[in-house]
């Protein structure tokens, strides 16, 4: 999130260029990747298909870590788990960041 629009150097002496959450090759309209947050992944989520947040929620941590055989430590919120998680509010926009149970990250109301 913090990489500024623009050309930036990348591997092999190529550059890409960044708009927005989109990366291209420079000098093409070849997609290099994404720079969206999860965040906004979820939202968009709710928003294509019109599901429920829960449900995109799942999509994002549970279904995830439970292909990767995780899930009793990550993606969960049961006991025992990491308690590595963001609280965000209804509409999906992230309101505080937690790692091992702490807070780490507040959103400044201003």
């Amino acid at each position: 999130p913090h990489l500024q629009d623009g050309i930036h150097e990348w591997r092999d002496g190529k550059r890409f260029i960044k708009e927005g959450d989109k990366l291209y090759l420079e000098g093409t309209n070849t997609l290099a990747g994404s720079v969206v947050t999860l965040d906004k992944c979820v939202r968009n989520f709710t928003r294509f298909t019109g599901s429920a947040l829960g449900e995109a929620l799942k999509c994002a941590t549970y279904n995830p870590a439970k292909c990767l055989g995780i899930e009793n430590k990550k993606g969960t919120l049961r006991a025992g788990a990491d308690a590595d998680l963001v609280v965000l509010d209804r509409k999906g926009y992230p309101q505080s960041t937690w790692v091992k149970g702490r807070e780490v990250w507040k959103r400044v109301v201003v």
